[in-house]
């Protein structure tokens, strides 16, 4: 067990959470976490789930396909250095 003081930053208030502490929790720099306070006024965090990792799975985790589409155009051949 750790005792920990809410202290003032800047113009909120913060607790500092020791590097030993942050190991055995596993917990990283920019983790990003889900406070929550319980019925007996105990603060839980958690960490967030679905962090964004970068990848297309996680850009389009909440996309519902409505089956609409725009018809693909046609621009013709390129004109000068274009590739594509």
């Amino acid at each position: 067990m750790a005792e920990l003081t809410l202290n003032r930053w800047g113009n909120s208030q913060g607790i500092r959470l020791s590097h030993k502490l942050l190991s055995q929790l596993g917990w990283e720099k920019a983790e990003s976490f889900i406070a929550e306070i319980t019925p007996d006024r105990k603060l839980v965090l958690s960490v967030a789930p679905n962090q964004d990792d970068g990848s297309l799975s996680f850009l389009f985790k909440d996309y519902e396909d409505d089956g609409i589409r725009e018809p693909l155009v046609d621009f013709g051949e390129s004109v000068g250095a274009e590739e594509w």
